[in-house]
């Protein structure tokens, strides 16, 4: 979820291209999505839709330990 690209999104119940897209454009645009209801945020994500999604999202790493972050303090 952190880094999934669109196509990956769209193995997941509700979700076509269309809106798999949307999902990395808002990553994008506003940052990680730091919790599973930040997916709340994107046009087209209402309830129904993220509580269809939600079984299947694996847990996001805790905020102090994402990637971009371990890189940043190492420089």
């Amino acid at each position: 979820m952190v880094h999934s690209d669109w196509p990956e999104w769209t193995l997941l119940p509700g979700i076509g291209e269309t809106l798999a897209k949307r999902i990395v454009q808002n990553r994008s645009e506003r940052g990680l999505f730091r919790h599973h209801a930040d997916l709340l945020r994107v046009s087209g994500v209402g309830s129904r839709t993220f509580e269809r999604m939600r079984p299947y999202l694996l847990p996001l790493p805790e905020e102090n330990h994402l990637p971009e972050q371990d890189v940043a303090a190492r420089e």
